[in-house]
């Protein structure tokens, strides 16, 4: 055994693992150009094609405590059509707030071009990334407060019917 300056100190390593937080449909606020609907038995926000310049849902995650400081929250919108020819341009527009910071603040806006489902089949999208340094340093209790939806004007969005969002998938690294 080894003692002295020759002794090994080892740290044990905390384990990590993928964790996933659900915010579904019926769990968020109708926004602009948005209503609460249906999808066969799950409930999902419409929006539909003429109405969503600024169509939106508003959904709040507060940051889980477990989640490893320095890695980034990752977020998936699960959603379905009823044409599924063309592509459909989802945003997401979110401020992360700590306690006691300006709930009005500037928004951070993220684009993904996803091609359309075939009509009531589900998908999920490519991941929007909202990275540590926006997240870490804050006091305690943060929130993401967002604005999920459809930019149905913009040149790439080329999909003619509705979209419905049934959920998004927030998924962060924790220690387990």
């Amino acid at each position: 055994m080894s003692v002295g300056r020759y002794a090994r100190h080892t740290k044990p390593q905390l384990l990590q693992a993928i964790r996933e937080k659900v915010i579904y449909a019926v769990d968020m606020a109708v926004g602009e150009n948005c209503t609460l609907s249906n999808v066969g038995p799950s409930s999902a926000m419409q929006i539909n094609k003429q109405q969503q310049q600024n169509g939106y849902a508003i959904a709040d995650l507060k940051v889980p405590i477990d989640r490893v400081p320095g890695t980034p929250i990752r977020f998936k919108i699960v959603y379905t059509g009823t044409a599924q020819v063309g592509n459909i341009v989802f945003y997401m527009s979110y401020i992360v707030v700590g306690l006691g910071e300006n709930l009005a603040g500037a928004l951070a806006t993220q684009w993904l071009i996803q091609s359309a489902p075939p009509p009531n089949y589900s998908k999920t999208s490519d991941e929007i990334w909202i990275h540590a340094v926006k997240i870490d340093g804050k006091l305690p209790s943060v929130d993401i407060q967002m604005r999920i939806g459809r930019d149905g004007t913009h040149a790439l969005d080329t999909n003619a019917g509705n979209v419905y969002i049934l959920k998004v998938i927030a998924e962060y690294t924790a220690y387990v």
